[in-house]
C-alpha cells in the first residue's frame, strides 16, 4: 500500500516546485529480504505501481481491479530489459499463471466473470489465501488483456481516460459491451492457459 501526501503531483509556479513524497510498505518474507539487496523486486515494483497510479491519475480511489491488476501487470516486469521482451515473456514470470492453468483444468475453460471483477470490494478477505490470489489474478489477467491486445487495448486506454477525468466506468462497461469484451477475454485466457 502507498501513504500519500495530499498533493501527491509536483506543482510548480515560476520560481517553487513542491514534489511528492511517497512512503511504499511492502513485506519482507524473511530475515534475508530485510535488506534491499535481496528484497523481492517484483513486490517492491508492484506496491510503486500504486503510488506511480496515484499520482498519475491523481485519485487514491482507484477501482481494485484496475488498481492492483496493473500494479502485479507490472509488477513482474524485468526493468533490466525493454517493454517488449517483458510483453513476450511475461506469462513465464507471473506466479498467476499456475492458478489460471488449474482453473482451466478444474473447470474445463477459463470462465472467469467480468461483472463478478468489477464488482470485487473485499480484496483481501482470507489474508492471501485461494479467494485473494483468485482476485489478484484475475485482475492481472484482464490487465494483460487490454494490455497485450491491439483490438481491446483502445479499451485500456478509454479506462484511463475515464479515471484520469474522474467519469463513471459504467458508461464503458455496458451490458452489451461486457458481453464482447467477456467473451474476447475468455478466449485469451484460453490460448494463455495451453
Amino acid at each position: 500500500s502507498t501513504n500519500t501526501n495530499p498533493n501527491p503531483i509536483p506543482k510548480t509556479t515560476s520560481t517553487l516546485t513542491t514534489h511528492a513524497q511517497y512512503t511504499i510498505f511492502t513485506f519482507a518474507r524473511s530475515g534475508q529480504e530485510q535488506t534491499f539487496a535481496k528484497l523481492d523486486h517484483g513486490t517492491l515494483i508492484h506496491e510503486a505501481s500504486h503510488a506511480l497510479l496515484s499520482a498519475v491519475l491523481e485519485r487514491t480511489d482507484l477501482p481494485r481491479w484496475f488498481d492492483e491488476g496493473v500494479a502485479t501487470y507490472y509488477g513482474h516486469w524485468d526493468l533490466r530489459v525493454r517493454p517488449n521482451f517483458n510483453i513476450a515473456y511475461r506469462s513465464t514470470r507471473t506466479p498467476y499463471q499456475k492458478h489460471f492453468s488449474d482453473h482451466c483444468r478444474e473447470n474445463g475453460s477459463a470462465e472467469i466473470s467480468l461483472a463478478e471483477l468489477l464488482s470485487v470490494r473485499t480484496w483481501n478477505p482470507d489474508k492471501m489465501g485461494t479467494e485473494a490470489i483468485h482476485h489478484y489474478a484475475t485482475a492481472e489477467s484482464f490487465i494483460n488483456f487490454l494490455m497485450s491486445n491491439k483490438e481491446y487495448h483502445p479499451l485500456f486506454e478509454k479506462v484511463w481516460t475515464a479515471l484520469l477525468r474522474r467519469e463513471p466506468l459504467n458508461q464503458i462497461f455496458t451490458d452489451d459491451m461486457m458481453h464482447v469484451v467477456e467473451t474476447a477475454w475468455h478466449k485469451h485466457l484460453d490460448l494463455v492457459a495451453k
